[in-house]
Formats: structure tokens, C-alpha cells, sequence
């Protein structure tokens, strides 16, 4: 008998298919069965029903149907692997796969960057990340804006982590290779700190494991104003959003992720009410970020500077996306203005307004293509840039 399928056997036996899906939505008794409303489909009466006795659910109104793992692929969005991880991590009860060598390194480095995100959120509240606190709050963060994204501070000091959270070589050699410490050019001595006086950022994948930090300088300086964790075994930024984990029921509810540019302009956003909002690490849209994205939306919405730079960036994300299948729609800012500063400035409703002011991505891609185009060129040459945008009304 195969691992895995002692793994399906424990998780059909001990793990009530009702109390896992209760979890996601209401479920009432009747009779011998469950009774909801259905989550794959939109209805105003529950056709949704979970059987305790079968553990297995039907829906009479979308005929969606299946046992637990059916169901975690389906409401999830992820494949057959990924479900069993899922579910093995809800449970505790151990997938065999995991004790691969690669797996046990990697449950290391999460539990190396959990560690080291503990103790940035710590010190952000001590003397010694004093400045930091007070720029968040001069920035207007509240107290419990900065507990809810983990936000903490990494000192000034070249050899903080090793002394005071990295006890053996172990945990030293695994921080060098998720990028928090750096060795010397010329291979001797000890690695130095990577993120130096920083407000951190951590950045959590969609099971809600630290993978990553942001570092962003306390103000204007000639250094880059955010640094980024370098890629890794458990990381890779042009599959990674950041705020995702929180933000994914919110994009699954509404079938729309809302992307924009900054840390904060989530952060701004969600004190809005704004569920569905996610950043990029601060990398172009990849084709990578798009597929990613459609496990869980029908579109996405881009919400960009509208400067050039901005729009430049928009023209990018909106061609991978229409290459992609994806729709999205672009809003273009006022320029100098980001969400975050729009945050704090406008009301629920302005703020609601000048984001519902938008472009859908074709005819963004058309107009700025046609904007652009040498008005030298022939016109037939001028076609070539954008006819693949224009859906054929040959047969």
C-alpha cells in the first residue's frame, strides 16, 4: 500500500468532511445531511449539500460534487498535490512526500524566516525601533495595522541575526541562502545582515508561511527605498503577491484581485474595507504573476500611477493578461498620487469613485498602441502593432 493512499485513507477517516467545509461557509442540519449555500456558483436558495455519512458533497443547483479532497481542489483552486499539503496541514496528519530531503530543508527555512520575522516584529516595539514606530505612525499606521501585516524592524547592526536569533551554523547557512545574510566579497568572516535599519515587511505564501521580507528605509536617502529577499527554494517573486494569503477569500468572493504598486497602498486599501487588494514584489507583471492569479479571479484590475511610467507598466500587464486569457481593466491615478496617500485624504466614496473609473485592458492596449505609433508609418504597418488585440469577424 502506496504513502499516499494510507494518507487519503487517515484523512477520509478523521477528518469530517462537514467541519472542514463549515469552515469556508454556513452549513445547517437537516435530516441525516448538511444544507448550504453553495460556494461554486451563485444562489440565493442553499442547494449545497454535504453528506456526514458518505462524506461527500453534492450540489442539486451547479451539480458540482465530490469528497473532501474534490472539494479543497475545487474551492481552492490548486491541483491534487497541493490539496493533499493542504489538508495534511489543517490536520497534522504527516504526508509521506514531505519527508523527502528537499521538503524537510524547506519546512526549515520557513521555520528560520518565521523566527527572524518574530523578532523583527519585536524589536519594532523596543528602544531601539523607536524611530521606526514613530515614521509608521507619522505615516498614520495604527497599532493594529502593523500587528494584522506582521510589520517589525531590522537594526542598524551588521551581525544582529547571528548573535541575537541564528544559534547554530545550521540556521546561519540557511539564512545565507533565503538572502537575510550575505557573506563577504572575499569568502572569509562572518555574513553581515542583508536588511539594515528597515521597516520589514514579510511576505507570506498562500498558506500563510513567511517566504520572504521587504525592507523599506525610514525616509529619503540615497539607498533604494525597498530591498527584497533574494530568491529561494521557498520563494520566487514572479509567482508571489504580496497580502495574497490574507486577500485570497476576498478575490474568490468577488472573482476580481485588485493589483497595486506599494506595501502601504495595501495597506491603505484594506483599511478601506478593500478585501481583494494585492501588490507585486516590486517586479513587472510576468506571465507567471497572471497564471497564478486566474486559479483564483476571473480578472483583475490594475490600479497604477498615471504617469508614464505607469502607463507603461499598465500596457505590459495588460498584454500579458489578454495573452493569458484573463481580463483586466486598468485605473490610472492622478499623477503623484497612490492609493495609500488616496487612502487617507478621501472619503469611502471618492475613494470608491476614482477607483471605479476604469479602462478595460483591450481597449487600453489599442489606444496607447495607436497613441504611440510613428505617425510616419503606413497604416497597414500601424495595423500589424495591434490587429492580434481585435478579435477577427472572419468565420
Amino acid at each position: 500500500m502506496s504513502n499516499k493512499k494510507d494518507f487519503i485513507d487517515r484523512i477520509h477517516r478523521e477528518v469530517p468532511i462537514e467541519s472542514y467545509i463549515s469552515r469556508f461557509i454556513p452549513l445547517k442540519k437537516r435530516g441525516k445531511n448538511f444544507i448550504g449555500l453553495c460556494p461554486f456558483h451563485q444562489e440565493k436558495s442553499p442547494s449545497f449539500n454535504v453528506s456526514a455519512e458518505k462524506q461527500f458533497y453534492y450540489c442539486f443547483g451547479c451539480k458540482a460534487s465530490g469528497d473532501l479532497i474534490r472539494f479543497v481542489m475545487s474551492y481552492e483552486r490548486v491541483d491534487f498535490s497541493r490539496s493533499l499539503e493542504i489538508l495534511s496541514e489543517y490536520s497534522g496528519i504527516p504526508l509521506e512526500e514531505k519527508s523527502s530531503k528537499n521538503s524537510e530543508f524547506s519546512d526549515f527555512l520557513y521555520k528560520i524566516n518565521l523566527k527572524v520575522s518574530e523578532y523583527y516584529q519585536h524589536l519594532l516595539h523596543t528602544p531601539t525601533g523607536k524611530n521606526a514606530l514613530d515614521y509608521l505612525k507619522s505615516r498614520e499606521i495604527e497599532d493594529s495595522e502593523i500587528r494584522l501585516f506582521g510589520l517589525g524592524y531590522a537594526p542598524e547592526g551588521f551581525d544582529t541575526l547571528a548573535k541575537e536569533v541564528l544559534k547554530t551554523k545550521e540556521e546561519i547557512s540557511g539564512a545565507i541562502q533565503l538572502g537575510l545574510l550575505r557573506e563577504k566579497e572575499a569568502g572569509n568572516g562572518r555574513p553581515y545582515d542583508f536588511f539594515r535599519d528597515r521597516i520589514m515587511f514579510p511576505v507570506l505564501d498562500l498558506s500563510g508561511r513567511t517566504v520572504a521580507f521587504s525592507g523599506r528605509i525610514l525616509g529619503p536617502g540615497k539607498e533604494a527605498k525597498y530591498i527584497n529577499s533574494q530568491a529561494s527554494l521557498i520563494f520566487d517573486k514572479s509567482r508571489t503577491f504580496y497580502n495574497f494569503f490574507k486577500a485570497r477569500e476576498g478575490v474568490r468572493k468577488s472573482g476580481e484581485a485588485m493589483l497595486v504598486e506599494g506595501y502601504l497602498d495595501v495597506i491603505g486599501l484594506v483599511r478601506r474595507g478593500y478585501e481583494n487588494v494585492i501588490a507585486s514584489m516590486g517586479t513587472a507583471i510576468t506571465e507567471n504573476h497572471i497564471r497564478t492569479l486566474k486559479k483564483f479571479a476571473e480578472r483583475v484590475t490594475f490600479v497604477l500611477d498615471g504617469d508614464i511610467a505607469g502607463k507603461k507598466g499598465a500596457l505590459r500587464a495588460a498584454e500579458i493578461c489578454l495573452k493569458e486569457g484573463m481580463e483586466c481593466s486598468i485605473v490610472l491615478l492622478p499623477e503623484g498620487k497612490d492609493p495609500f496617500d488616496l487612502s487617507k485624504s478621501l472619503s469611502r466614496p471618492e475613494l470608491h469613485e476614482i477607483l471605479s473609473d476604469r479602462i478595460q485592458g483591450s481597449e487600453f492596449v489599442v489606444e496607447e498602441l495607436l497613441e504611440n505609433a510613428d505617425s510616419r508609418a503606413l497604416p497597414e504597418k500601424k495595423e500589424s502593432h495591434f490587429k492580434i488585440y481585435i478579435p477577427s469577424s472572419k468565420p
